[in-house]
């Protein structure tokens, strides 16, 4: 045991059977000259079991050439060391070992301080897979997006390397104060003011601005950005993400542009139309004055001279089809019902008139029925059909 190979006493053994770390004893052809339960037990064994093996029985990596290890060992000592061992029933657990060379007398020892730290690989290595899933939405972000950092005066002191890529300028070139490259767009008056009002440690919403490119031409950016507090609460800079939004930005202008061309079209349209409108009833009334004037006179002439009254029943058709075409009725009714028959409109006109039946068929040389037949159609086509809505009201209502 240890306290026979240097002679201390049982209490230092004691010790280091509780310390809770793991302890490890070997001589240099790797076999273990003794072991504390803290080792044993973490790779399932007892002590006894132990003190019969080696350590390339355990350990993967110092094992597979434990030799050149106690060699280099006595060079001088070697800082901790990471490791895998295998316990009992061949799990695979990640150690820390630090070891040191111990001689006395003749008999050299390799005497290691163990710990698992397994629990702290797997912690390191989902890092690692977080900083890399970081590292390749950085990557993929650099065509659109740079990061920066400023100093309480709005003076840049860290920009991402993509900052060429969106601005043309190198992180070195635009290592200046914030409104070195700021257009004079009236939105960028904002921008001094959000900027201001961060570094006094208040956030603010996302927001505009717009930069010179080194190229000379003009870059529209937006801007998300937060204050950075030193441990005391003090403000001590501003960092934030730049998006580039000039594409965006060119396609909102253009629809603009277009949107205003289209107003400008309809206005236009708007006002042809109602010039038109003007003109079609500039033209009716000339029509209809001229009607009044050369044909009514005629009309109602020869309506004295008619002897026959079927004679003077063809007439007054031909005065009620003048008088329908002419309307502002038939223009109406055509636009409530546009399936309407040109004999469906004649009865609706002597409907609105005031005629009966009788009187209608006697106009028109039709029976009663008949004219009864066209009041019902005219009913369905007005959609009036089981309304009580009386036909004559309606047509001098709507019409």
């Amino acid at each position: 045991m240890i306290k026979d190979i240097v002679n201390i006493p049982d209490i230092f053994k004691l010790i280091l059977d509780r310390a809770g770390e793991e302890f490890y004893l070997v001589n240099p052809d790797g076999s273990l000259e003794y072991v504390n339960d803290a080792a044993a037990q973490s790779l399932g064994y007892t002590v006894k079991e132990m003190l019969g093996m080696g350590v390339p029985e355990f350990d993967l990596m110092v094992g597979t050439d434990y030799a050149a290890h106690f060699k280099e060992l006595k060079r001088g000592d070697l800082p901790p060391f990471r490791t895998i061992q295998v316990t009992k029933d061949g799990r695979h657990i990640r150690k820390e070992i630090k070891s040191v060379h111990l001689q006395f007398g003749s008999k050299e020892y390799a005497c290691g301080f163990g710990r698992d730290i397994s629990q702290q690989v797997k912690m390191e290595e989902e890092l690692s897979a977080s900083e890399e899933r970081f590292r390749r939405l950085v990557e993929n972000l650099q065509e659109e997006y740079f990061f920066y950092v400023q100093d309480k005066e709005g003076v840049f002191v860290y920009l991402s390397p993509s900052i060429s890529n969106i601005l043309g300028y190198s992180q070195e070139e635009f290592l200046a104060h914030y409104t070195e490259y700021l257009t004079d767009n009236p939105i960028n008056d904002e921008v001094v003011q959000h900027t201001e009002l961060s570094i006094q440690g208040i956030k603010q919403p996302s927001y505009e601005v717009e930069i010179i490119h080194k190229n000379g031409g003009i870059r529209r950016v937006e801007v998300k950005e937060t204050p950075i507090f030193d441990p005391q609460g003090e403000v001590v800079g501003v960092e934030g993400i730049a998006h580039d939004i000039t594409e965006r930005q060119q396609v909102m202008e253009e629809m603009a542009r277009k949107t205003s061309e289209l107003k400008e079209v309809n206005s236009a349209m708007r006002v042809l139309l109602n010039q038109s409108a003007d003109a079609k009833k500039e033209l009716e009334e000339k029509v209809l004055a001229n009607l009044r004037e050369l044909v009514v006179p005629h009309l109602e002439e020869l309506e004295v001279q008619l002897s026959s009254k079927q004679e003077r029943v063809h007439l007054n058709i031909i005065k009620a089809n003048l008088e329908q075409i002419t309307s502002s009725f038939s223009r109406g009714l055509t636009k409530h019902a546009p399936g309407l028959t040109p004999r469906e409109m004649q009865v609706a006109n002597f409907v609105r008139n005031g005629r009966s039946n009788k009187e209608i068929a006697s106009l028109l040389n039709l029976s009663q029925r008949t004219v009864e037949f066209y009041r019902d159609n005219l009913r369905k086509k007005l959609q009036l059909k089981n309304k009580k809505i009386n036909l004559r009201s309606f047509l001098l209502s709507e019409m």
